[in-house]
C-alpha cells in the first residue's frame, strides 16, 4: 500500500490538502492502543509530504532506471553520500529520543517540566537535521503532542526557534493553519466542557496577579493563591505552567515590607510547591529575583520562625517615626533573649534588616538597654555623687545606711528606666546630629563658666548645680556612645593580646585620676565639687572622636574655605592656645589670688580639647607603649615585674608585625 492508499487521497503537491487528509485518518486512530497504525500513518504522511515537495511521484516508473544506469557511480560521491546518511540517521535517532522524552514528561504532566527549554532543545537538535520533509514532520508531531495535552500556548515554537528552518512564509502559515484544522476538527461539546473548566481558573489566576501587582498580600489573597498552587495539578499541564508562570512574576515583583509574616508565607507555600525553583539556575528575570528572595528567606528561615506573629507586629515598631512602646520594646527583648540566648539581642535584630533605625525611639531604646554594661562606670559615680548630695542635704532626717538603700534605688532607677528612655528621646530627633553638637557646646561652655562661677556661689547652690551638670554629662556620654559608630572612640584599638589591655587600661586610669586629682586640688578646701568638671577633659580623652568638632568650633572658627587640613589645625591650635593665655592672664592679673586657682582649672578644660587634636590610633599607642616603658621602669625595683612586662611587649610587637 503506497502513502497516498494510506492517507486516501490522490497523489498532490498540495500540502495543505495532505495534512488535512492526515488529519482525518489520524481521528480514526487510537495512539494508545493503535501504535503500529499511528507509526505507519506518520511514515505515510513524511513519504508524501517529500514526494509532494519534490514531485517525486510522478517519476516512481522511472526510479528504477535511474538506479540501473550503464555509467557507473563516482566513488567519491558515494562514500560523501553513505557519510550524510549516516549522520542523518544518528540526527533522526537523537532528535526521536528528544521527542520521546518530551513526550513522557508532558504525559506525566510534570509542573517541574521546563516545557520552554525542551522545545528549544529540540528546535536546536531539529537545525541539525538536513532533510526538510523530516524537518516538518517533527514540527507536526510536536504541535500535535501539544494540543493533545492542552498545550496550545506552545504551538509553533519550535518553528520559531529554529534558526535555520529554511521552508517558505507560506508553508509557516500552513503549520498555523494544521493546528487551526486539527483544533476544529475536535468535537464542539468537548471544546465547551474545557471552557466551562478552565475560564473561572483562568479568571480567578488574573484576578489574584491583579492583586498581587497591587502589593495585597491580605488573607483573602493569600487564601485565593493557595488555592490556585494547591489545585493545580488536577488541571491540564498547560494550565499548570500558565498558572506558575503568571504567579512568579507578581510574587516576584511584590514591594512590602520583607519582614511581614503575612509576606513569607507566600515564599514558604512557593517552596513547599516548587522545591526545586530556589536550586535551578534560570535565565529568566522573575525567576532570577524569585529565587534571590527564596535564598534571603531560606537562611533566615528559623529566625523569622522564633518569633510569634504580635511578636512581629513589634518589629515594625522599630522603623522609622514611630511612637513610644517601651513595654512592647521590653517584651521583645525578652523574648528575642529566650530564642537565641548566646547572641546578643541588638545583633539578632540586626539580621532582621530593619530600615531606618538610626532616629527611632524604639530602637534606640532597646541599643540603650542593651549596653547598660557600658555606662555602669559612669552610673557608679552618679550613685556615689547621690550620695553625698543626700548627705548634704538629708543627714539630720535620715541615718547613713538609709541614704545608702536610697541612692542604690536611684542607681537602679536611673540606669534602668530614667537613662534609656532620654538616650532613646534624645536620638531619636531627625536632626540628631545638631542637636548633639548644641549639646556639646552648651556642656562644655556651663562647665567652662561653672569653674570659673565657683568663688562666687555659695558651696549648697554649687553643689547642686555640679550635680545636675554631672547627670547632663553622663546622659550626653551616654548618647555620643550610642551614636558612634564602630570604628569610633576606639582608644584600645592598639591592643593586641589581652596583657595590653590591661597595660592601657593602666595608663587611662591614671590620667584620669590624675585630672580628677588635679580639680579636686585646685577646688580645695571651699569648692571640692570642682572635681565634676574634671569629667571635661576625662571625656575628651575617652571619646575624641565624637568631641573632636568642639576642637575646632572653639578654634578656626567658620572661615576656613580656603585652607587646607594642615592650617585648619594649626590656625585652631593658634586660637585655642590664645583663648587659654587670655583667660590664665585674667585670672592672674585682675582676680584676687583666693580665686586663681579655680580660673586655672577653666584653663584646663580648653587644654583637654587638645586630646582629640591627635590621631586616636596614634594617641592610643602612645598610652600603650609609655605604660609599658614606666612599668619596666618602675619594677626595676622588682625585677621579675620588668621581666613579665617585657615579655608581654616583645610578644605584643610580634603580633602587631605578623598582623601587619
Amino acid at each position: 500500500m503506497t502513502a497516498w492508499q494510506q492517507l486516501g487521497i490522490e497523489p498532490t503537491t498540495n500540502l495543505r490538502e495532505i495534512k488535512k487528509a492526515y488529519a482525518v485518518k489520524l481521528k480514526q486512530i487510537d495512539q494508545d492502543t493503535q501504535p503500529d497504525q499511528f507509526i505507519a500513518l506518520r511514515e505515510a504522511l513524511q513519504t508524501a509530504q517529500y514526494e509532494a515537495e519534490y514531485g517525486l511521484f510522478d517519476q516512481e516508473e522511472n526510479q528504477d532506471s535511474l538506479f540501473n544506469d550503464d555509467q557507473p557511480l563516482n566513488f567519491n560521491e558515494h562514500t560523501e553520500s553513505a557519510q550524510e546518511n549516516e549522520i542523518n540517521q544518528s540526527s533522526d535517532t537523537l532528535l526521536e529520543e528528544i521527542y520521546l522524552a518530551i513526550q513522557q514528561r508532558i504525559v506525566e504532566q510534570d509542573i517541574h517540566f521546563n516545557i520552554r527549554e525542551a522545545l528549544q532543545k529540540f528546535a536546536d537538535h531539529l537545525d541539525i537535521v538536513s532533510e526538510q520533509a523530516t524537518r516538518l514532520s517533527y514540527i507536526e508531531r510536536m504541535d500535535q503532542l501539544l494540543l493533545d495535552h492542552g498545550l496550545e500556548d506552545f504551538l509553533g515554537y519550535v518553528a520559531e526557534s529554529s534558526n535555520h528552518f529554511t521552508i517558505a512564509s507560506d508553508q509557516i502559515d500552513e503549520l498555523y493553519s494544521h493546528s487551526e484544522t486539527v483544533i476544529d476538527l475536535n468535537d464542539e461539546q468537548s471544546d465547551q466542557n474545557i471552557t466551562q473548566e478552565i475560564d473561572p481558573v483562568i479568571n480567578e489566576l488574573y484576578q489574584v496577579k491583579q492583586l498581587l501587582w497591587e502589593d495585597n498580600i491580605s488573607d483573602d489573597v493569600f487564601e485565593r493563591f493557595s488555592l490556585l498552587l494547591n489545585q493545580q495539578f488536577d488541571l491540564p499541564l498547560g494550565q499548570q505552567i500558565e498558572i506558575k508562570d503568571q504567579l512568579m512574576s507578581a510574587v516576584a515583583e511584590l514591594r512590602v515590607d520583607r519582614m511581614s509574616p503575612q509576606y513569607f508565607r507566600f515564599l514558604e507555600l512557593w517552596n513547599d510547591v516548587y522545591p526545586d525553583d530556589v536550586h535551578e539556575y534560570n535565565e529568566h528575570y522573575y525567576s532570577r529575583i524569585l529565587q534571590q528572595r527564596l535564598h534571603e528567606y531560606l537562611q533566615k528561615r528559623d529566625l523569622f520562625k522564633s518569633l510569634s506573629h504580635d511578636d512581629y507586629s513589634f518589629l515594625e515598631h522599630l522603623s522609622g517615626s514611630q511612637s513610644f512602646r517601651p513595654f512592647k520594646m521590653l517584651h521583645l527583648q525578652k523574648q528575642l533573649k529566650h530564642h537565641h540566648p548566646k547572641q546578643q539581642v541588638m545583633d539578632v535584630l540586626d539580621q532582621f534588616e530593619i530600615n531606618d533605625t538610626a532616629s527611632n525611639i524604639n530602637y534606640n531604646f532597646l541599643k540603650s538597654i542593651n549596653q547598660i554594661k557600658h555606662f555602669v562606670l559612669m552610673n557608679l559615680v552618679f550613685s556615689v555623687v547621690t550620695f553625698f548630695v543626700l548627705d548634704q542635704f538629708l543627714s539630720n532626717l535620715l541615718t547613713q545606711r538609709t541614704l545608702i538603700l536610697i541612692s542604690i534605688g536611684v542607681f537602679i532607677l536611673f540606669t534602668l528606666i530614667i537613662q534609656p528612655m532620654i538616650h532613646a528621646k534624645i536620638l531619636a530627633f531627625p536632626n540628631r546630629d545638631d542637636l548633639l553638637y548644641r549639646y556639646q557646646k552648651i556642656w562644655f561652655i556651663s562647665g567652662f563658666l561653672m569653674c570659673i562661677a565657683a568663688s562666687a556661689l555659695p558651696a549648697i547652690l554649687y553643689s547642686s548645680l555640679s550635680y545636675l551638670w554631672l547627670i547632663a554629662t553622663i546622659i550626653l556620654l551616654g548618647c555620643l556612645k550610642l551614636d558612634a559608630h564602630k570604628n569610633m572612640n576606639r582608644i584600645f584599638q592598639s591592643a593586641y593580646i589581652k596583657y595590653d589591655y590591661l597595660m592601657m587600661g593602666i595608663g587611662i586610669a591614671i590620667l584620669c585620676f590624675g585630672l580628677s586629682f588635679v580639680f579636686y586640688t585646685l577646688g580645695q578646701p571651699h569648692q571640692p565639687w570642682l572635681i565634676s568638671y574634671s569629667l571635661i577633659p576625662i571625656s575628651c580623652l575617652l571619646f575624641p572622636d565624637s568631641f573632636r568638632p568642639l576642637f575646632y568650633s572653639f578654634g578656626s572658627g567658620k572661615n576656613t574655605d580656603d585652607l587646607n587640613e594642615q592650617q585648619i589645625i594649626r590656625k585652631t591650635i593658634i586660637i585655642i592656645l590664645l583663648r587659654i593665655a587670655f583667660v590664665g592672664s585674667v585670672g592672674y592679673f585682675v582676680i584676687s589670688e583666693n580665686s586663681q586657682h579655680y580660673i586655672y582649672a577653666a584653663c584646663l578644660t580648653f587644654v583637654g580639647l587638645f586630646f582629640t587634636l591627635f590621631n586616636t590610633k596614634k594617641f592610643s599607642s602612645f598610652i600603650k607603649y609609655t605604660t609599658y616603658i614606666a612599668t619596666i621602669i618602675v619594677g626595676f625595683h622588682a625585677i621579675i615585674i620588668s621581666i613579665i612586662t617585657g615579655f608581654y611587649l616583645y610578644k605584643s610587637l610580634e603580633i602587631k608585625k605578623q598582623l601587619s
